[in-house]
């Protein structure tokens, strides 16, 4: 169920670890369906899933029961609203739990992961260990590109975009906020300025604020 793509992958390695906790901009004038979707739940953010794009071996003798996705399920179902995790599938856009409990059986289950092990994975708003390695650019408008995701974690930065322009183009990237557009003059300087401690104070903190102490 989970949507993958094209990456531009920046001095990434296949052998290295690279995990991310992945955030969906709340936008409903400038993004992409996700971004529109989010907005009906928050103002400013909405959790997309936790990637681990690590190459590992998984003892399939060891993965848990697929019985335990119910249990999943019973857990996430009480916190995905504090934790803005919100469906973004139209048959239950908003609720809970098919969307979510895709997200652990890929991500999670079929890595070796409880289904409390990779809830706390993704409910981890910690910022210590995490930096920005994941940006997804969707359009151009006449100011700048549109970025509508964005994600925190391990492994080096990869880029994806919905348009012909590549990272390294010469305009600006905006990222939306409420009533108000932050804008960087090129990918270098989002990729500066934008860590996880930014991104909390910007959007989580602002809705969230039991995630900042």
């Amino acid at each position: 169920m989970l949507l993958w793509f094209l990456l531009i992958n920046i001095g990434l390695s296949r052998a290295e670890n690279w995990e991310s906790l992945v955030f969906v901009i709340s936008d409903s004038v400038h993004g992409d369906v996700l971004n529109s979707k989010c907005s009906q739940f928050s103002e400013t953010f909405c959790l997309y899933g936790y990637l681990d794009d690590t190459e590992k071996i998984v003892d399939k003798t060891s993965l848990w029961d697929e019985k335990y996705n119910q249990v999943f399920n019973i857990v996430v179902g009480r916190t995905y609203q504090e934790l803005n995790w919100f469906s973004m599938l139209d048959e239950e856009l908003g609720r809970c739990c098919e969307f979510q409990n895709s997200w652990y059986e890929e991500q999670g289950r079929l890595k070796g992961l409880s289904p409390l092990e990779y809830l706390a994975r993704v409910s981890d708003f910690n910022a210590t260990g995490k930096s920005l390695n994941y940006i997804k650019i969707v359009r151009s408008t006449d100011c700048g590109s549109i970025v509508s995701q964005l994600g925190f974690g391990t492994g080096q930065l990869k880029v994806e975009y919905d348009i012909p322009i590549p990272p390294e183009a010469r305009e600006s990237l905006i990222l939306a906020q409420k009533t108000m557009l932050y804008f960087f003059e090129k990918l270098d300087n989002l990729r500066r300025l934008v860590d996880f401690d930014w991104f909390r104070a910007e959007y989580v903190c602002k809705t969230k604020p039991h995630h900042c102490y």
